[in-house]
């Protein structure tokens, strides 16, 4: 049996996550923000097939991740993250766990705020020199 919930927008009972009112108004914003031109440029020129490569290659080849430096295990799912999204498509690459992944977020790496940073920094990156603040 399914019961009623409140909507998240007004608090009227629905069966759904928002009232019949909402629930046009959300689905009608979730397709137009699908469909914006940046997101479109964005995901053609940060996930083409150059990228798609690499990170099938980095999949296969990863032991660590880069932001915690646990080892994966069978059970991870493995991503593969941009280390400094501000570069766009120049951004290095490197395998991480999903979680750790949502937590860094949009945001530049930076080794100091990473258990294993400067170890994990040196083996991805080589150079620590555009660390130095």
């Amino acid at each position: 049996m399914k019961f009623k919930k409140p909507c998240l927008e007004c608090g009227a009972l629905s069966y759904e996550h928002r009232c019949p009112t909402h629930l046009a108004a959300y689905r009608a914003r979730s397709v137009e923000r699908l469909n914006t031109i940046n997101r479109k440029e964005k995901k053609k020129n940060l996930y083409n097939t150059n990228y798609q490569k690499q990170a099938r290659q980095l999949r296969d080849t990863a032991t660590a991740c880069y932001l915690c430096g646990d080892t994966f295990t069978p059970l991870d799912k493995i991503e593969i993250d941009h280390i400094f999204p501000s570069m766009k498509a120049a951004s290095p690459l490197a395998p991480t766990h999903a979680r750790c992944n949502r937590s860094k977020s949009n945001d530049d790496y930076h080794p100091d705020d990473y258990p294993n940073g400067t170890k994990v920094a040196t083996l991805y990156l080589g150079n620590l020199d555009r660390f130095k603040r």
